[in-house]
């Protein structure tokens, strides 16, 4: 997975970034920070830290997709083959005890259309 290049999966956006430093305390709150918990500077580098380490989860992530779906790929067996990985293909579920969800419609109208319009329902 690691060998792969990052160019080749979707970017890690910036907005991600944004929203994880946004719950940071800021300026003005710094002062009560170090007075409640100490060093403020290591407590940025830490959540600097989390942050590189969500990017390189999400990278890794992403990577081990495009593998898991070339191996559904019947011609890139091979490959995985010569490198003694194990094929991991996706398995098909049945339904929960065989019910399929059927979308919402609306039974009166479609049955007051139907009955409109056929006339092999009436009787003789």
């Amino acid at each position: 997975i690691d060998a792969l290049p990052k160019e080749n999966v979707s970017k890690y956006k910036n907005e991600i970034k944004d929203k994880i430093f946004q719950r940071l305390p800021d300026e003005r709150d710094e002062a009560k920070f170090r007075q409640k918990y100490g060093n403020y500077d290591s407590y940025l580098q830490s959540w600097h830290h989390l942050a590189r380490i969500a990017e390189e989860e999400y990278y890794r992530q992403m990577k081990k997709c495009l593998i898991l779906k070339d191996m559904e790929d019947v011609s890139s067996h091979g490959k995985y083959q010569a490198l003694r990985l194990p094929l991991r293909l996706s398995m098909r579920t049945a339904p929960y005890k065989g019910v399929i969800d059927i979308p919402p419609y609306i039974y009166n109208d479609d049955l007051k259309k139907f009955e409109r319009d056929s006339s092999w329902m009436e009787k003789p």
